[in-house]
């Protein structure tokens, strides 16, 4: 996933409880992620998901982040499923 950049760091998943969404906790959440890079030099932030998860692609996007990469093949058991994988420069 990171292609050989030395300064990235990788977000495999964040989530948020139900109960909680749409109160800015993931917004924090990212915040902190990407606080906890730039604290380790990273220069950029990728970052994992699927085609079918619509909410995490917009959020994703309203982070600043953009969309670096697709992989079909990704999930060989769900052919439904792509792989997503988001870029943001720090």
């Amino acid at each position: 996933m990171l292609e050989g950049e030395a300064d990235a760091a990788v977000l495999w998943d964040l989530r948020v409880h139900p109960d909680v969404r749409r109160s800015g906790v993931g917004t924090m959440l990212f915040s902190a992620v990407e606080d906890w890079a730039r604290q380790r030099e990273c220069r950029a932030l990728r970052i994992e998901t699927q085609s079918i998860n619509v909410p995490a692609c917009r959020f994703y996007a309203r982070m600043g982040c953009s969309l670096g990469a697709v992989n079909q093949l990704a999930y060989s058991g769900l052919p439904d499923e792509v792989q997503l994988i988001w870029k943001k420069e720090l």
